[in-house]
């Protein structure tokens, strides 16, 4: 089953568009993360999940930077600096949200940088959200762009992406 097309979005990154769509995700068999890739998802998204409530009036509207949101950036970037395969994995799941912009570009390049090694990871989680334990996430945290196929695209040709 397909993901449900909303709109179509390009995004420019090291100078070259990437288009995605915006997609809901299917329903599916959750996968259960393990204890170790679970260990690094649940902190990174329990605290984008604060910010996320901490930074929005009733509306949705975006009224201040939190403490939540500095801890959140700390923790995805410390994710960045863990080389295990449990990282690898948390990367391919925290995918599968809205991060922010920034980080969203930065979480892009990381991927891109491991190469290879993240492409079963990227198969894995392309078409199904795993139970990570920080349940329930809201829902414009998961109404983001279908990242996977290009960028698993851009790794088989041996794309290249750094961090700034």
């Amino acid at each position: 089953m397909n993901p449900i097309t909303l709109v179509s979005v390009t995004l420019m990154l090291n100078g070259s568009a990437i288009s995605a769509s915006h997609r809901i995700p299917h329903p599916c068999k959750p996968s259960r993360l393990s204890r170790q890739t679970a260990a690094l998802v649940q902190p990174i998204l329990k605290s984008r999940i604060a910010a996320y409530r901490e930074v929005l009036d009733a509306k949705g509207r975006a009224i201040i930077q939190s403490g939540a949101a500095e801890d959140f950036i700390d923790r995805l970037y410390d994710l960045f600096d863990d080389r295990s395969r449990a990282a690898d994995e948390a990367l391919a799941v925290l995918l599968r949200y809205y991060v922010g912009e920034d980080p969203g570009e930065d979480l892009w390049c990381e991927i891109v940088h491991r190469g290879k090694q993240m492409l079963p990871y990227l198969e894995k989680y392309h078409d199904c959200l795993p139970t990570t334990g920080a349940e329930p996430i809201p829902k414009s945290l998961l109404d983001i762009p279908d990242w996977y196929p290009e960028l698993m695209a851009e790794i088989g040709r041996g794309g290249s992406c750094e961090r700034d």
